[in-house]
């Protein structure tokens, strides 16, 4: 089922996936944090969908997961940590991972080395009608 389905499902009985994007910071490496946030915040609608597809099986997900990502001076992610709670599914872990995976970092013309950047994703399902979206 399509994640844009399992959103109207989940708004029909008045339930809205929510997801924010926080503590991000780069440990290590050539990439600039500002870089990195701004990478990692395009990308908060394929997140979401990981979080809508798994909570529409399991209403009671909630919590943070911290990811981990290995990034070389070429952009592409090389490896992807996930620290999530126990109760979260391998699906949704798999899917995380796989977003990031998919995500061109943004690192400076000539760079070299390899960036570890980490943040954590906060998740919940929350009542009430959808939020007016703004410019």
């Amino acid at each position: 089922m399509g994640t844009l389905l399992l959103s109207l499902l989940l708004t029909q009985h008045g339930l809205q996936p929510q997801l924010r994007l926080a503590e991000v910071h780069v440990d290590a490496g050539p990439m600039l944090q500002q870089d990195a946030h701004q990478v990692l915040a395009r990308r908060r609608a394929a997140f979401r969908a990981c979080y809508t597809a798994a909570v529409y099986k399991d209403p009671s997900l909630s919590g943070r997961a911290r990811l981990e990502v290995q990034i070389p001076a070429h952009g592409r992610a090389e490896s992807v940590e996930v620290e999530r709670p126990e109760a979260w599914p391998q699906a949704l872990e798999d899917c995380l991972e796989r977003v990031v995976m998919q995500t061109r970092f943004a690192v400076p013309e000539g760079a070299s080395g390899v960036s570890r950047v980490r943040f954590d994703l906060h998740v919940w399902l929350e009542e009430g009608p959808p939020e007016p979206r703004t410019q």
